[in-house]
C-alpha cells in the first residue's frame, strides 16, 4: 500500500480550516480521500451508521457538482447529435455502473447546486441534495449545518430513511435512530423549528 499526500492547506483562506486529500494505492485498487469541509461530515455520517446501526456505506468526494453537470450535458449534446453512433456515457453513469443503493449527497453549498447532477443520476436510484440555503442564519459552519439538517447526524438520518424506503432496514430502526439523533424531532417535523 502507498499513500500520497495530494494537498493540504487552508481551503477557505481563513486560517484553521484544514483539508487534506490523500491517494491510497494498493494492488487492486486506488482510492483518492479527499477530506474537504463536507467530506468529514460525511465520514462522520458514515462513522455513525456503521458504528451504531451496522450500516455499511460509502463515502465519494465530489470536488465540483458543477463540473460534473457540464461534462453531462456535454454528452448530452453529443448523444443528441450522433443518433447513429453508439451514446457515450457520463462519467457520473460509468462510475456509478455495478454500485447500488440510495445516495445522499451533502454539500456546504446551497442543495441546488448538488440536485444539478439529479438528471444524469441512473434510473432507480434514490438522489437526496442536502445543503445549505444561506450563510447568513448562523454564527459557525458547525451551526449552519445543523440549522440546514446537514450535519453528520442529519446526513445519517437521509441515508436511513433512504434505506427504509427500498425496503434495506425497518422503519421501526429509523424512528429509533431519528429520537436519538434529535430528540425534539417530532417537533421539527410539525415546524416548531
Amino acid at each position: 500500500m502507498k499513500l500520497t499526500v495530494i494537498g493540504c492547506g487552508d481551503a477557505f483562506g481563513s486560517g484553521g480550516r484544514f483539508n487534506t486529500c490523500f491517494m491510497i494505492d494498493t494492488a487492486s485498487k486506488r482510492l483518492l480521500l479527499d477530506c474537504g469541509a463536507s467530506s468529514l461530515v460525511a465520514l462522520k455520517a458514515q462513522k455513525i451508521l456503521a458504528e451504531k446501526y451496522n450500516v455499511a456505506t460509502d463515502v465519494w468526494s465530489v470536488t465540483s457538482y458543477g463540473e460534473l453537470r457540464r461534462e453531462a450535458q456535454e454528452v448530452e449534446r453529443w448523444n443528441r447529435l450522433h443518433p447513429n453512433e453508439a451514446p457515450k456515457q457520463t462519467y457520473i453513469q460509468q462510475v456509478l455502473e455495478g454500485e447500488s443503493g440510495p445516495i445522499i449527497a451533502a454539500t456546504d453549498y446551497m442543495k441546488a447546486f448538488a440536485d444539478g447532477i439529479r438528471p444524469f443520476i441512473p434510473k432507480g436510484r434514490t438522489y437526496k441534495a442536502l445543503g445549505t440555503d444561506g450563510f447568513g442564519l448562523s454564527d459557525t459552519r458547525e451551526a449552519l449545518r445543523e440549522f440546514f439538517s446537514v450535519d453528520a447526524k442529519h446526513v445519517a438520518a437521509a441515508g436511513m430513511v433512504a434505506l427504509a424506503r427500498s425496503g434495506g432496514i425497518t422503519h421501526a430502526l429509523v424512528l429509533n435512530a431519528l429520537m436519538l439523533f434529535e430528540p425534539r424531532w417530532h417537533e421539527i417535523r410539525a415546524g416548531a423549528r
